[in-house]
């Protein structure tokens, strides 16, 4: 009974260590990003039958400036789509608040552009028109989200595990 203890506790501390998880058939690791943490971000994605489209950026607060980062890849592969042109609208409503064209970057597949969010809070609709290879298309991607900086609601922050705690426990056992 006392082996079976052990056993079930040893067991239930090991599923608390941290472990690295490998991509899935499809979409592989980028090199030198498979430790990489992961920041906290805002994330829009849309896909058709030819491309996926996700588009990255940090935490918007009204009227500052930051940066959109678009991912295209070809739907059925997962490859990056390099050398298409992407234009972007931000719209509330019927009407629009800004345009933009995302530059290529030195990693395939991968654009940004220069934004800044509006003076309001709420959540908005960027379109994505990617043109390539002759034909366009068009994504709109909704919930776009700029907010107010609250006191007291920042990043989540990363607890370690008690390292000593765990120790102190299996030594008892």
């Amino acid at each position: 009974m006392n082996r079976l203890c052990v056993g079930f506790t040893l067991l239930m501390l090991s599923s608390a260590l941290p472990s690295r998880v490998h991509a899935h058939a499809g979409h592989d690791d980028a090199p030198g990003t498979g430790t990489t943490a992961i920041a906290s971000g805002h994330v829009l994605t849309a896909l058709s039958d030819r491309f996926e489209v996700v588009l990255k950026n940090d935490p918007l607060r009204p009227g500052l400036k930051t940066t959109l980062d678009v991912y295209l890849s070809e739907f059925r592969s997962n490859a990056p789509v390099a050398g298409a042109q992407v234009a972007l609208s931000l719209r509330s409503g019927a009407q629009e608040l800004w345009k933009g064209a995302a530059s290529p970057t030195p990693r395939a597949g991968v654009y940004s552009t220069p934004f800044q969010a509006p003076s309001d809070t709420g959540s908005f609709t960027v379109l994505v028109t990617i043109t390539s290879a002759g034909s366009a298309e068009r994504f709109a991607l909704s919930g776009l989200e700029v907010s107010s900086a609250q006191k007291g609601h920042g990043d989540p922050v990363r607890q370690k595990p008690n390292w000593i705690g765990i120790v102190g426990a299996v030594l008892l056992l």
